[in-house]
């Protein structure tokens, strides 16, 4: 494969992963700070939850998973990692 390849997949996965981390985000960060629901505590306590597992802790089980499903060396897989860590919620928040 040429480097040119390696090039875009790089930038393809930083900025679709990037876009949509943000767009998720700031849509989560304004339901939980501006509206009232039934279960909004519940909802924050499952978000901070999540926080105690960092990539490193996930990496093996989300392999076997998409190993499994069969998603391996696809766009896919990449943007699911980034995409799955609510990191910038508190951040926008």
């Amino acid at each position: 494969m040429p480097i040119s390849r390696y090039i875009f997949n790089s930038l393809f996965v930083a900025v679709v992963g990037t876009g949509l981390t943000v767009v998720v985000s700031a849509a989560a960060a304004f339901v939980l700070s501006k509206i009232e629901f039934k279960y909004k505590n519940i909802l924050f306590l499952v978000i901070q939850f999540s926080l105690l597992f960092n990539a490193y802790t996930l990496a093996i089980p989300q392999y076997i998973i998409y190993a499994n499903i069969g998603i391996i060396n696809t766009y896919f897989a990449y943007l699911h990692r980034v995409f799955l860590f609510c990191n910038l919620y508190f951040m926008i928040q």
